[in-house]
């Protein structure tokens, strides 16, 4: 893992208003030494659903029990849950671990597709401050239609300061449970 998610791109002045808005990315764990087993089967990786809070580049910020906001001059260098697609697929390139992964449209001859329904992928506030990352995922055959597995998978960690301190702890709250999800993928198929 690359350790600090840090700046994708810092200051970009966004076309909406002449706000400043700093974006950041998350990055992509290298579990090639972590994953064990491997598969011959080709995945797709589905866009992750999430509820229209989610839906956004910005970053959320849970302060109480039904309380939900952004992270002020802060979003997501895309939609999280684009983002999160993108990321698990360059994740599960990165193991070695499955014979091809993808998108839609790439013209693999799919086996099994990954589908993540995101609870939550954000700072929570009420108490400790921490990054939370929870979802669920289902491993579907495409042949049939079949849910082969289905689990859910959540790791929160203790946030630092500021912004960059809660996406660095987002960045290895999503790195652990990436880790989780790639070793169940490969232990079910």
């Amino acid at each position: 893992m690359s350790g600090l998610a840090g700046f994708f791109l810092s200051g970009c002045a966004l076309i909406s208003g002449s706000a400043v808005v700093d974006l950041y990315d998350i990055s992509a764990p290298e579990l090639h030494d972590v994953v064990r087993g491997s598969t011959r089967a080709q995945i797709l990786v589905a866009v992750p659903n999430a509820m229209q809070a989610l839906d956004t580049n910005r970053i959320a910020v849970r302060t109480g029990t039904a309380t939900l906001g952004y992270i002020a001059g802060a979003q997501w260098a895309d939609d999280l849950p684009k983002l999160l697609q993108a990321k698990l697929v360059q994740t599960f390139e990165q193991s070695g671990r499955v014979a091809a992964v993808g998108v839609p449209g790439e013209g693999l001859s799919i086996n099994y597709s990954i589908r993540l329904n995101i609870r939550y992928f954000g700072l929570d506030t009420d108490g400790a401050r921490r990054a939370v990352v929870e979802f669920s995922a289902r491993i579907v055959n495409e042949s049939n239609g079949r849910v082969v597995a289905s689990r859910s998978f959540d790791h929160s960690v203790v946030a630092g300061t500021g912004t960059a301190g809660a996406v660095s702890a987002l960045d290895s709250a999503f790195a652990q449970t990436a880790q989780d999800l790639a070793q169940w993928m490969v232990s079910k198929i």
